[in-house]
């Protein structure tokens, strides 16, 4: 074995050792690192929980993290190593349709949503997260039945109220690739 390869190895084996998982405080440790943007730490920590013991949630949490720290490629891998572990991971799903949104697979995104709601078909946040994507396409129509379906289900936020305001707008009047100003929106009445 040359040295630079040995040299390596030692220096893997000491990051595990200092950074190990603690199953213990594993939810809390991660956590931690979120909350204050220490996203080396916990790419640290899931990478050293998957080499211990290769379980979805630290596929899913370090998927999570690397798509936080803009590190998409790695991101998608995590999603979909984690939905391998575990086909029926509805939140897998929903993190990677966000995901492919963000980097412009708009389709994809969908898709991801469509195979979330046939997991969880009473989840009102997929049908909410769904139906802002279909907003932002421009599909208002079937955005309105998404967030009509979440409220039915019992999700309800002020973001719902005006999201539900805001496609019947666009209904009306479609914008342009223009703003429109939240007064007008809340003027409009929901009439269904």
């Amino acid at each position: 074995m040359n040295k630079k390869i040995f040299y390596l190895l030692i220096g893997f084996i000491f990051t595990l050792s200092c950074f190990g998982c603690d199953y213990e405080n594993y939810e809390q440790l991660n956590n931690k690192y979120i909350k204050n943007l220490d996203y080396k730490a916990s790419i640290r920590l899931n990478s050293a929980c998957i080499a211990k013991k290769p379980e979805a949630r630290f596929y899913y949490n370090r998927a999570n993290t690397y798509r936080r720290a803009k590190k998409f490629d790695s991101a998608i891998k995590d999603f979909e190593k984690a939905i391998d572990l575990k086909p029926d991971y509805a939140a897998a799903y929903v993190s990677l349709a966000r995901l492919d949104n963000e980097i412009g697979n708009y389709e994809k995104a969908i898709l991801g949503l469509n195979k979330a709601l046939s997991i969880e078909p009473n989840n009102p946040t997929i049908y909410n997260t769904r139906g802002n994507l279909k907003m932002i396409k421009g599909d208002y129509d079937g955005a309105l039945d998404d967030f009509k379906k979440a409220k039915d289900l019992g999700f309800y936020t002020k973001t719902l109220d005006y999201n539900i305001r805001a496609v019947m707008y666009y209904k009306k009047s479609p914008p342009e690739k223009q703003r429109v100003l939240p007064s007008y929106i809340e003027s409009v009445r929901i009439n269904e």
